[in-house]
Order: structure tokens, then C-alpha cells, then sequence
């Protein structure tokens, strides 16, 4: 059971990171003032909502990855630690 959450927790937090890494470039072609804005983290979600129909693909990414995540992380608790 370990060995597959660790393993869910990788696959997890890659294709988190794919998906941000998406938002930023689907921001940087919009503006360069919201690639900065996602890069920070600040304006992300207003990104993501304001330009919902060019960032959609990229945020359910990263929503697939942060559930992988997340799930890996109650499946063994003491898996982050």
C-alpha cells in the first residue's frame, strides 16, 4: 500500500506541476502582466477564471494532480513527513 501511494504521490505532484506550468505559458500568451501575476501565485485563480476558456485544459491538470496528490496523502499520513 505504501509503495502505491509513493508512487501516487509522484504521478500526483508531476502532473501538478505539468499543469502549472501550462497555466503560465497559456498566461504568458494572453499578457505578460498575468504570466507574472500566476508565476507569484497571486492572480492565478482569477486567471483561471477570467480566462476560463484558453485555461481550462491546464487547470484540470493541475486539479488531477493535486486530488493525486492529495489522495496519496491520507491513503499513508506519514507519507509527506
Amino acid at each position: 500500500m505504501r509503495a502505491f501511494a509513493m508512487s501516487l504521490m509522484v504521478i500526483g505532484c508531476l502532473t501538478n506541476l505539468i499543469g502549472g506550468i501550462m497555466i503560465l505559458v497559456v498566461a504568458k500568451r494572453v499578457s505578460a502582466l498575468w504570466f507574472i501575476g500566476c508565476l507569484l501565485s497571486i492572480a492565478m485563480p482569477i486567471f483561471v477564471v477570467a480566462y476560463w476558456q484558453v485555461a481550462r485544459r491546464a487547470f484540470l491538470i493541475w486539479l488531477a494532480g493535486a486530488l493525486a496528490a492529495g489522495l496519496a496523502s491520507m491513503m499513508v499520513p506519514d507519507l509527506c513527513c
